[in-house]
């Protein structure tokens, strides 16, 4: 269904931040959407503490969609802004392009 390809820390000193690739095997907007939910708690699961997991998902070579989860109860830090989101999963909003 889908496969991480990256992981990246990009974590601000109090705020944990992790941006990951993955590959969809379909671009059938639900099944992405699925993908999305299990990538970004699969993410969160593996590094532990995630205030912010932002997911660029490709499909058929070409940049699909991306999503951001935010963790909504930190406010210990500033946490980026919210992406121009035109769908959502859950509590993760995504931008479709």
């Amino acid at each position: 269904m889908y496969e991480i390809t990256e992981i990246q820390d990009v974590s601000r000193p109090r705020c944990k931040r992790y941006v990951t690739h993955i590959i969809v095997s379909s671009a059938d907007k639900d099944n992405v959407k699925a993908a999305i939910a299990k990538a970004t708690e699969k993410v969160r699961e593996s590094v532990g503490t995630a205030h912010v997991v932002k997911l660029y998902v490709h499909a058929n070579g070409k940049l699909l969609c991306q999503s951001m989860w935010v963790d909504n109860e930190f406010t210990d830090a500033p946490l980026p802004k919210p992406l121009a989101y035109n769908d959502w999963q859950d509590d993760i909003g995504i931008v479709w392009l």
